[in-house]
């Protein structure tokens, strides 16, 4: 077999048999790779290249991409760093590695001088809100990514791809108010963003949670309505299964800290000590 191709393998020199005596061979990959085969997976295809190959067959060469400003000259090998990283030149010409994830999610849409020179507003209160948006609706590594982006909120390709759109349309942040969506499950846009109070944006003066849990069930409690709101938390009015009510914290029904009343859970609980009680003296009969 010494010298035949076998896909991208080529066999130079026979190497040691295996620890079941199956012959193998010493192999060179098209991409200069050596590894030892058996002579059987050579034959039947079941190897047809190296690892490097094999994944790099299987993945999208994103070289000539553009994200924002950047586009993508090929990609590079970082030894102690995860993913996959990229040479990127910005339309100014300054050049920068950057990661996949970094690119795809929108955390950087050009190198730092051209977003000094653009704007100047970098270090301003109104550019951190518009890169907090940004990040929370397009970065899963955020904490709070699940209620923006991980639900659908995106923000529009306008303001997006250009921070003086935004600036432009929503103006400086007047003093003491907040950016606020006016229907809360759609985009960040002109039509439908608009400053507020911290009083005016909270959940409990939008109703946009008022119909989320009545009707709902958690375990064997139902939930009735909502009576109580307090800063951070929503009470609720439930009934158990066996009648009784009871008001509880909304955040301890999604968690599942509590399923049953007590009354449910002690009659559950010697219920389960009466039946191994009366396994253990089977066993010991």
């Amino acid at each position: 077999m010494i010298g035949e191709k076998f896909n991208h393998w080529t066999v130079f020199a026979d190497a040691p048999r295996d620890k079941g005596g199956n012959k193998r061979y010493l192999c060179r990959c098209d991409c200069g790779t050596e590894h030892m085969r058996i002579s059987y997976h050579l034959k039947n295809n079941s190897t047809k290249q190296c690892d490097e190959c094999r994944i790099k067959s299987l993945c999208i060469d994103y070289s000539g991409f553009e994200f924002g400003n950047w586009k993508v000259l090929k990609e590079i090998k970082l030894p102690k760093q995860q993913g996959r990283h990229y040479e990127c030149q910005c339309k100014c010409g300054s050049l920068k590695v950057l990661g996949l994830e970094t690119l795809k999610n929108g955390t950087s849409t050009q190198c730092m001088d051209c977003a000094h020179k653009k704007h100047g507003l970098s270090k301003t209160n109104i550019y951190k809100i518009w890169s907090g948006i940004v990040s929370r609706c397009y970065n899963p590594k955020v904490r709070i990514y699940k209620y923006y982006g991980g639900r659908g909120i995106k923000m529009c390709d306008e303001w997006r791809n250009d921070f003086k759109a935004f600036y432009e349309d929503m103006g400086e942040r007047p003093p003491e108010k907040q950016l606020d969506r006016i229907n809360n499950d759609g985009p960040y846009e002109k039509s439908n963003c608009h400053w507020v109070t911290a009083k005016e944006n909270n959940p409990s003066n939008k109703g946009t949670l008022k119909d989320d849990m009545p009707g709902k069930r958690f375990g064997k409690w139902l939930v009735l309505e909502r009576v109580i709101h307090k800063p951070g938390h929503w009470y609720y009015a439930c009934r158990c299964d066996c009648g009784t009510a009871k008001i509880i914290c909304g955040g301890e029904l999604r968690r599942g800290n509590t399923k049953q009343c007590k009354q449910c859970a002690h009659k559950a609980h010697g219920e389960l000590y009466k039946g191994w009680s009366e396994r253990r003296k089977l066993i010991n009969v």
